[in-house]
């Protein structure tokens, strides 16, 4: 029973990678990347967007395969799963200590969180994603980088309240 168990879920994972669509842009003058997971019901409903934000070292695919509960709620709730990619595999997330030690690859002249805006305005146009519930997690380096697109974007929405 175990065994046909195991199967049954490696088949559904692999079913839900398998979904996973590669999107591709050039952003600043970079070729960038993420990985796009769309829930199979068709729906012309506006639909929430979840970004997952892989670690420093990590990979977007590499999340996508490790995060694959994310897809299968994506299915049921009927949400959009982004899965971006950072240059050199890290995010530029704020902490500018980094570019003295040994990351010397975030000295680079790279704005993330626009580069996140874009996907999110790209996906409202050709997706239906819905630029009113946008939601960002991440691991580690990507969690901070959550942090950063929630501070950069906590003045307008301020602005908006008041």
């Amino acid at each position: 029973m175990l065994k046909k168990l195991f199967f049954f879920s490696l088949f559904v994972i692999n079913i839900y990678a398998n979904r996973l669509m590669k999107k591709e842009l050039k952003f600043q003058n970079l070729n960038r990347h993420y990985f796009l997971n769309l829930p199979s019901k068709a729906s012309t409903n506006k639909k929430p967007i979840l970004f997952v934000l892989h670690g420093g070292g990590g990979t977007a695919k590499r999340t996508a395969k490790i995060k694959s509960d994310f897809n299968l709620l994506s299915e049921s709730d009927n949400f959009l799963i982004v899965y971006p990619q950072g240059v050199d595999k890290h995010w530029r997330d704020g902490r500018d200590f980094l570019k003295l030690w040994k990351y010397r690859h975030f000295a680079k002249n790279v704005d993330d969180v626009a580069f996140i805006k874009e996907i999110a305005k790209q996906l409202s146009k050709s997706n239906n994603g819905d630029l009113d519930n946008i939601f960002l997690t991440g691991i580690s380096n990507g969690a901070m980088m959550s942090y950063k697109v929630a501070c950069s974007e906590l003045p307008l929405l301020l602005e908006l309240l008041l």
